[in-house]
């Protein structure tokens, strides 16, 4: 299992440069501080579309509260802090924590695709031998399951599809998500949660 945390934040007009700069600077404290991998990315399609967002990946709960109780206390940190309250460059949300549940997490993918359902946590079993299934249609992808520990919506789940590129995800779409096999995977996850949103990011 790994924990994971995500911070997103819609850019203001103008700002989108100066967000980028911050949010880099806090990824590489956080890579200092001991995380095992870090991702800047940029949502280009659907969902959340012009947000940047960071995530860190700890091999534990106790690692990743220790990672940001150093964090929290880093000089740079704290500079970068005062300088968002005097010049905000966009509207954040999070950080929220979440685990993975199924499959192999791959944060250093080049895109990713997610889709996000509204699940019941009596239903988890079930949408995981779902998510199995996919990864089974094709070696061409990977996909994991992550819900949420600590966030606002907790009734929750998301696929993530990690391809290299997003024309990788373009021939997903075209040979995979269009198929009998994977449209009738998606019937019987519509049974058991409803998909809310979805969307595609890149690494920045």
């Amino acid at each position: 299992m790994s924990i994971f945390s995500l911070y997103s934040s819609t850019p203001l007009p103008g700002k989108a440069q100066l967000m980028e700069t911050r949010l880099r600077t806090v990824l590489g404290i956080i890579a200092q501080k001991g995380a095992l991998g870090t991702r800047l990315h940029q949502d280009r399609i659907g969902a959340n579309a012009g947000n940047m967002a960071m995530v860190a990946e700890f091999e534990s709960f106790h690692h990743a509260t220790s990672v940001f109780d150093q964090l929290w206390k880093d000089p740079l940190f704290l500079d970068i802090n005062q300088q968002r309250q005097k010049d905000p460059a966009g509207i954040p949300y999070g950080p929220v924590f979440m685990r993975d549940v199924c499959g192999q997490p791959d944060i250093s993918a080049g895109c990713h695709v997610y889709r996000n359902y509204k699940l019941e946590r009596k239903n988890l079993d079930k949408a995981i031998k779902l998510m199995n299934s996919v990864s089974k249609l094709s070696n061409e992808f990977t996909v994991c399951g992550v819900i949420p520990v600590l966030s606002p919506e907790m009734d929750t789940m998301t696929a993530v599809y990690q391809f290299d590129s997003v024309v990788d995800a373009g021939k997903f779409m075209d040979q995979v998500g269009l198929s009998p096999e994977f449209q009738k995977i998606v019937s019987q996850a519509s049974e058991i949660g409803t998909l809310v949103q979805a969307g595609m990011n890149v690494r920045i």
